[in-house]
């Protein structure tokens, strides 16, 4: 585990890699990756808006960011160290690539207070953890849709289910971005998602955050949501330098309307 001083450090540079992303049209988040020896480190910001992809919050970016350095499974046991406390949408990805702890720099209230309130993924990850239905449902497909469908795609949907973007993907979370680049916007409100394999609690969160209406799949034991064995430890070290990202936001007069809010 990295000590608290070279954390504080670590935390610093998120939080400058941050207030450089918002003077590039960027979101005010960031985050550094770091493996298990410390040595290797790689930052990553938020590029919602700029690459059209629900997905690419900071720390996911500094996750990918990371791997295609230092190879897939370079983060295990590594730790993040992020602008701001991770969105359940990150916090699955962590999880999911085995990272052992997250240090923060500003909570989720800053978080809220500054415009960025992600309410409505905490309300699906506790009904998730509780083993509760969520609010965005997951079903099977209807026999009249499934004969138009390739069974090995993924497919967006609009409000009268004509597929107005589709792509071959090995799982959903990574199909996302190829489906909002397709119809050139990163929300998605009143659409249907169409997944053809298992769906995982990253897929679902990152579902939950396009906006969508209702996740459809192909077979029944899909319906189940696969939760993640790994849990991530979340440390919260109060660090403020340049102002801090959400200050700088706050400042930036030529910045556009980010959107980063999920449906509410």
């Amino acid at each position: 585990m990295i000590n608290k001083e070279k954390g504080i450090e670590l935390l610093k540079r998120a939080n400058d890699s941050a207030i450089q992303n918002i003077q590039e049209n960027g979101g005010p988040f960031g985050a550094v990756a770091v493996d298990q020896t410390g040595q290797n480190q790689i930052v990553g910001c938020n590029r919602v808006t700029d690459h059209l992809d629900p997905t690419a919050h900071a720390e996911v970016q500094a996750i990918r960011n990371h791997e295609e350095v230092y190879g897939e499974g370079s983060l295990q046991n590594g730790e993040i160290f992020t602008s701001c406390y991770p969105c359940p949408m990150c916090n699955a990805f962590m999880e999911e690539k085995g990272i052992s702890r997250s240090t923060y720099s500003s909570n989720k209230k800053d978080a809220d207070d500054a415009g960025f309130a992600d309410d409505f993924l905490y309300v699906q990850q506790a009904l998730l953890e509780e083993d509760k239905e969520p609010s965005v449902p997951v079903v099977l497909l209807p026999d009249d849709l499934r004969a138009t469908l390739t069974p090995d795609h993924f497919y967006l949907l609009d409000e009268t289910h004509s597929i107005i973007a589709s792509c071959e993907s090995d799982r959903l979370f990574n199909a996302i971005p190829k489906l909002t680049k397709q119809i050139n916007t990163f929300e998605t409100p009143n659409c249907f998602l169409v997944s053809s394999k298992e769906l995982k609690i990253l897929d679902y969160m990152a579902s939950c955050w396009m906006g969508i209406e209702k996740i459809y799949v192909l077979q029944q034991e899909h319906l189940k949501i696969e939760k993640n064995a790994q849990k991530v430890e979340h440390v919260y070290i109060n660090v403020e330098n340049e102002g801090g990202p959400f200050q700088a936001w706050a400042k930036a007069s030529d910045r556009k309307d980010y959107g980063l809010k999920p449906n509410a």
